[in-house]
């Protein structure tokens, strides 16, 4: 009990109101819609898309992080060096990078923040466009072990986007709750608002922002 009491308290902070650090992941995404269609510069040009993750709490002001932009993808993945610079599916494969790029937010209130994650174009010469979004309410997320929650969730105009979500508490890196190995997660967790399954995954170059 004294045990259940001290977790308690690490992870809720003064006035019993959890301060957590949220950890995304964005691995990549399907199927999006070629902003880049009509181009008057590039016959096949198509969009060069990039992720912008925005945590907007009850109070305060919004935060938001973005990932690199990719190159001509309408199916783009996402891979990063471990100092967090772009990387490819070559350097993931030889062990170099990692796939996904993580994007940390904290401290967190997981019952007073929305999580917005937007894919845009990127262009050079004109304002980027949105391709599309999807949010949901953090106090939705389940609580969960070390494992990372993953999933497919469907974009607001067209097209998925995979992403990688986990909860951390503090510098101990305390976290809450049930761990469900990956095979089970369909199974045991209801599905959380914009959820989708695309039919694959798609592969991309990079292109730094």
């Amino acid at each position: 009990a004294e045990e259940a009491e001290e977790t308690t308290r690490l992870m809720t902070g003064r006035g019993g109101r959890a301060r957590e650090v949220l950890l995304v992941t964005v691995y990549e995404a399907v199927k999006l819609r070629n902003a880049d269609a009509n181009s008057a510069f590039f016959k096949d040009d198509k969009s060069d898309p990039y992720a912008a993750v925005t945590v907007t709490p009850t109070r305060g002001r919004a935060i938001t992080r973005k990932t690199h932009w990719l190159e001509n993808n309408l199916d783009p993945a996402w891979y990063a060096f471990p100092n967090g610079k772009p990387a490819t599916a070559e350097d993931a494969a030889a062990g170099r990078a990692t796939e996904g790029v993580t994007l940390e937010f904290r401290p967190v209130s997981s019952g007073a923040a929305t999580l917005r994650v937007l894919l845009r174009d990127h262009n050079a010469l004109t304002s980027d466009e949105d391709l599309g979004s999807v949010s949901l309410p953090l106090r939705q997320l389940p609580w969960k072990g070390e494992a990372e929650l993953q999933r497919w969730f469907t974009l607001s105009s067209q097209g998925a986007v995979r992403l990688g979500l986990r909860w951390l508490y503090g510098e101990l890196a305390v976290v809450r709750g049930e761990t469900h190995d990956a095979p089970n997660l369909k199974r045991t967790l209801a599905p959380l608002p914009g959820e989708g399954r695309p039919s694959g995954p798609g592969r991309g170059a990079r292109c730094a922002m």
